[in-house]
């Protein structure tokens, strides 16, 4: 279809302008298309990447108590992956909150009021009178303290938690997770040489399974970077 509009009262486009704005257009639609493919094409590679790196590398390289492997310049490794999420379970998170303030990190936790209002009126009274007592403008609030933590500051503490080793820390009350995945590890830094041939092949109960980081994999690297 190559029907050319224009504007009521417009000057009639030239035979050569009319070409090149087809020229362009055709561009666009090109890639646009293109776009499109590269939307899929990425889609279709990231859900192959995902697969590899959280299922396919860890259950092969775990069953052949395999740590890291070469490929050409790249070591491709397994790492602990954790995960943690503050319970939605009201008891269990009251007790999460409770651990952490008995073990100093209390901090962490935003503490929400929540406050029924019956009514515009009643809320406007609680506006007005906001450092009053519930009982002085007579109307029963039920207020309701409701603890939250930021996901990411919480993952990032229960992560610090774990580099520290703290003792007998309730993973499952917690809500945390160690998983294993495989990370790509490039020659970007002086170290990678030294890294890559300090890697010892350890047991697969090691490298995060049954909850606790990798301890002979750490102090293997630890010594490794002493020296």
């Amino acid at each position: 279809m190559n029907k050319v509009t224009q504007a009521r009262d417009a000057i009639p486009a030239t035979t050569a302008d009319i070409a090149a704005i087809r020229q362009q257009a055709a561009e666009l639609i090109s890639v646009e298309q293109r776009c499109e493919d590269l939307k899929r094409e990425l889609d279709t590679a990231d859900k192959r990447r995902k697969k590899l790196v959280h299922e396919i590398l860890p259950e092969m390289m775990g069953s052949a108590q395999v740590t890291s492997i070469g490929v050409g310049n790249v070591v491709v490794s397994i790492e602990p992956e954790v995960k943690a999420k503050l319970p939605v379970d009201p008891k269990r998170r009251d007790e999460v909150v409770r651990w952490l303030d008995d073990h100093g990190h209390g901090g962490i936790v935003d503490r929400e009021l929540q406050v029924n209002m019956p009514d515009a009126t009643t809320e406007s009274m609680v506006v007005a009178a906001v450092d009053e007592l519930a009982n002085k403008i007579g109307v029963r609030l039920d207020p309701k303290i409701v603890p939250t933590v930021n996901y990411q500051t919480y993952l990032a503490t229960m992560r610090q938690l774990l580099r520290d080793d703290v003792p007998d820390l309730p993973l499952e009350m917690l809500g945390v997770h160690i998983l294993r995945m495989a990370v790509v590890e490039r020659p970007d830094k002086d170290s990678y040489k030294q890294r890559a041939l300090a890697r010892v092949a350890i047991p697969d109960s090691d490298v995060g399974v049954g909850g606790k980081p990798p301890q002979t994999a750490r102090r293997n690297r630890r010594a490794s970077s002493k020296g």
